[in-house]
C-alpha cells in the first residue's frame, strides 16, 4: 500500500510541478531545444488499440509525453530502443505496465522490477553509454546514487532544460 501511495504521489508531484496544461486540456510544455531526429524510431507505445511512434533521442520522448499526454502512457506497452535509469523511471511515473527493449541497464531493470513494471529485453548491460559510447550516458552519471524517482525526475527535468 506504501508502495502505491508513494507512486501516486510522485505523479501528482510530476504533474503539477513540472507541467503547465491549461484549461482547454492542451499543454503549454515546449519541447526542449535538445531534442535530436532520428531516422529510424526511438520510442512505440501502445495503449487501448492506438499506437503512436517517436524518432527523437534520448530520454526526451518519454518525458514531453509524460508531461503533455500523460493519460496515454497510464497503462501502456512501451517499446524502446534502449532503457536506462532514467527512461526506466519516467516510465514507472507516467504509469506504464510492460516495457520492451533490445538493451536495458541493471539498474533500470532493477527499477522497472522493483515497481511491477513488465519488462522484456535482449540484452542486460551494466549501463547505457553515450552516443559516442565513450562514457555513461548523461543521465545515468547523474543518477547513479540515487532509485527515488522523485530525485530522479527532478534530474531529469534539470537536464532537458539546461
Amino acid at each position: 500500500m506504501r508502495k502505491i501511495y508513494f507512486i501516486i504521489t510522485c505523479m501528482a508531484i510530476v504533474f503539477l510541478n513540472s507541467c503547465s496544461i491549461n484549461s482547454d486540456n492542451h499543454s503549454n510544455h515546449r519541447k526542449p531545444s535538445k531534442f535530436h531526429t532520428r531516422n529510424d524510431f526511438s520510442c512505440i507505445i501502445e495503449n487501448n488499440g492506438i499506437t503512436k511512434t517517436y524518432y527523437t533521442s534520448g530520454i526526451y520522448d518519454l518525458y514531453h509525453i509524460l508531461c503533455t499526454d500523460k493519460a496515454f502512457l497510464n497503462g501502456a506497452h512501451v517499446t524502446d530502443r534502449a532503457i536506462g535509469k532514467a527512461a526506466a523511471a519516467l516510465m514507472i511515473i507516467g504509469g506504464v505496465t510492460k516495457a520492451s527493449t533490445p538493451i536495458i541497464s541493471t539498474s533500470a531493470k532493477n527499477l522497472l522490477i522493483k515497481h511491477k513494471v513488465d519488462i522484456s529485453y535482449n540484452q542486460e548491460v551494466d549501463n547505457i553509454l553515450n552516443r559516442n559510447k565513450t562514457a555513461l550516458c548523461p543521465m545515468e552519471s547523474r543518477i547513479t546514487h540515487t532509485d527515488n524517482l522523485y530525485e530522479i525526475y527532478i534530474e531529469i527535468e534539470k537536464f532537458v532544460n539546461e
